[in-house]
């Protein structure tokens, strides 16, 4: 079983342009993410990873304050090799 914990932050802009108009956008972003998972093996070396988390993410306009917010839970699954694992 493992935990695994991200987050994150950054920025987009975003312009278009057409005939006289000009429109440009500023966004910033922050997120954070947390999964619980485990490893079952179905080879020497090859898992399918299953994983149950949240995730959490805030898009802000920096020109006019505006906040986006997505929050919820999340579900993913996977395959892992792991070289070298006797």
């Amino acid at each position: 079983m493992f935990l695994q914990v991200g987050g994150g932050f950054g920025g987009e802009k975003y312009k278009e342009e057409q005939s006289s108009n000009s429109y440009e956008d500023k966004l910033t972003l922050t997120l954070f993410d947390a999964y619980l998972g485990f490893n079952f093996f179905f080879a020497k070396n090859l898992a399918i990873t299953p994983m149950i988390g949240y995730n959490w993410k805030t898009y802000k306009d920096s020109d006019s304050d505006f906040k986006t917010n997505y929050r919820g839970s999340d579900f993913g699954i996977g395959f892992r090799y792991f070289p070298g694992f006797r």
